[in-house]
Order: C-alpha cells, then sequence, then structure tokens
C-alpha cells in the first residue's frame, strides 16, 4: 500500500522488544516506521526494505509493567477475537503450486493470568504455556489460547508450537510450595523434551504465592541458601510474590535484599549466618549434617 510521506513517520527505532514480527512472533530490535493509520513496519523508510510489518509485543510490555506493580491493569485475551491482519508475501502463482495451504493465523499472544479467590482456597491453579518449535521460547497464555492450540485449531499456528499445561501451588510452607512448583517443571521438562523449560521461570517459583497467616517466616538453617554465593541461611525471610521469590528479612524493604532458594538434596549444609532482630547480628558457623531440600 502507498502511503505519502506525510502519512509516514520515518527513522524511529526500538531496542527494548516492543515489537514483534507479525509473520513469525520473533521480537524485533532495530530501525522502523510508522503510518497514520496506525501501522507498522520494518527499515527506516518504505525505501529500506524488506518492510516487514511489525506489531506490538502486548505481553512483553505486560509483564514489564506487572513487574513494576501494575498488574491489576491487564485482562487475558481472547484468541478468537484477535482479526487475521497477516500479509502475505507469497506470489499467488508460488502458493496455488503449494501442496500445503498457506497458514495466515496471527501468531499467538501472551496473557498475564491470575487465580481467583476459589483456587487461593483449594491452593493450586493450572498455568498454561505455548513452546514454539526447534527452539527454548515459551510463552504464557490463557486457557482458550492454550485449548485452541491443543485442538489445532485452524485460526492458529497450531504447527508451530507446542502446548503445556502445569498445576501450581499457591499456598502453604513457602519452602515446601518452592519445592513442588520447581518439580512440577521439572517433570514436565523431561517428559515431554521441553528444552530450557525451568530456566524460562527464572526461579519464580513461589509465583501468585499468597499467606494463610503472616508473610514473613524463619529457618534455622538447612533449607536455603543465598542464591548469589550459596551460603547457608538462618533467620528471618518473606515471600516477595511479585517477582515469585523467596527474600532475606522479616519484611520487604526498599534497600538491596537477597534473594534465597531451597537446597538440593544432595548439598551439604554448612556455614549458617545467624539473623537476629530482623538485622545481621553476630555471624556464627556450624556445621549441619542433615539433608532436607529436594
Amino acid at each position: 500500500m502507498y502511503y505519502p510521506l506525510s502519512q509516514l513517520t520515518t527513522n524511529l527505532s526500538t531496542s527494548n522488544e516492543e515489537f514483534i514480527l507479525l509473520d513469525t512472533g520473533e521480537a524485533y530490535t532495530g530501525n522502523y516506521y510508522s503510518t497514520s493509520d496506525g501501522n507498522y513496519f520494518t527499515g527506516n523508510t518504505p525505501q529500506d526494505g524488506p518492510n516487514l510489518m511489525l506489531v506490538q509485543d502486548v505481553a512483553n510490555n505486560a509483564q514489564k509493567d506487572v513487574e513494576a506493580g501494575l498488574e491489576g491493569s491487564f485482562t487475558t485475551t481472547n484468541l478468537d477475537l484477535i482479526p487475521n491482519t497477516t500479509i502475505n508475501l507469497l506470489p499467488p502463482t508460488y502458493q496455488s503450486a503449494m501442496s500445503v495451504p498457506v497458514n495466515n493465523a496471527p501468531p499467538p499472544i501472551s496473557s498475564i493470568q491470575f487465580p481467583t479467590e476459589e483456587e487461593y482456597n483449594t491452593g493450586e491453579f493450572v498455568r498454561y504455556f505455548l513452546k514454539k518449535s526447534n527452539t527454548s521460547q515459551y510463552m504464557e497464555v490463557n486457557n482458550q489460547t492454550y485449548t485452541n492450540y491443543s485442538n489445532t485449531n485452524p485460526n492458529t499456528q497450531h504447527q508451530l508450537y507446542t502446548p503445556i499445561k502445569i498445576n501450581w501451588d499457591l499456598t502453604g510452607d513457602p519452602i515446601d510450595t518452592y519445592i513442588v512448583n520447581r518439580n512440577i517443571v521439572l517433570l514436565n521438562q523431561k517428559s515431554q523434551n521441553l528444552l530450557g523449560f525451568e530456566f524460562s521461570f527464572r526461579g519464580k517459583f513461589v509465583k501468585y504465592y499468597k499467606p494463610t497467616t503472616q508473610n514473613f517466616f524463619n529457618t534455622s538453617g538447612g533449607e536455603l541458601k543465598v542464591e548469589i554465593d550459596s551460603e547457608n541461611y538462618s533467620g528471618f525471610y518473606h515471600v516477595n510474590s511479585n517477582r515469585g521469590v523467596l527474600m532475606e528479612g522479616k519484611f520487604h524493604k526498599p534497600t538491596f535484599h537477597r534473594v534465597l532458594v531451597p537446597f538440593k538434596t544432595d548439598e551439604i549444609k554448612q556455614d549458617v549466618k545467624v539473623k537476629i532482630n530482623n538485622e545481621v547480628g553476630t555471624s556464627i558457623r556450624k556445621n549441619i549434617q542433615r539433608k532436607s531440600g529436594y
């Protein structure tokens, strides 16, 4: 389609993955231009080809806002309501010669899901994901999108994605919750050969956790270690459910907190650092011979 110069905004650039390529779903960084009717294309100008259509990566932008504490402002997206705006760049003669019809379905869109009060009462909910074929790229989606891909809906790119669903613990002892969720991810990773599935969670295995009473807990050692240096930790800790991690200290503060992770079963627990009254007190060292964790 031709656009007069007055309807173009040229020489734009993006470096924070705010756009994805419409035909592949891959994140895009680089130069682009926009048109007066709200479309975006690669290249500085229409003469700087190829001009591939871009769409805003709603899921990536939503995730950034969620981690900034704005998660209440987003809702899930129904795939059936997404218009098919894919541009077909193949010549008609080539399309007619193909034995398999060209799939003009739009790529899937990530969706931020939140547990309901009923699910919190139950103590778990189901999370849904899609894995792009031959890559370790994962996106979280809603139930409707998962169902469409599981049923090979022709309005989806089901040939390119593997649908996944897992149960997710929400309540109980936070260390047990972390271990159970991580083990569920590892089990699905192994049984379905999901390369890199564990790493896609970035250690956020108490995401959406909700305590039944207070949100601070205490460990005498041998259960948690400091993530950055594997030091055995003893003292108060709390759950940062927005980030989905366990952190040192009785309460969350704007100052730096260290992230804590459970020990694995085969690790020796040594060098316990004792904390007194929420602050680092006199450090003592002791050996712990027992094994716990997952």
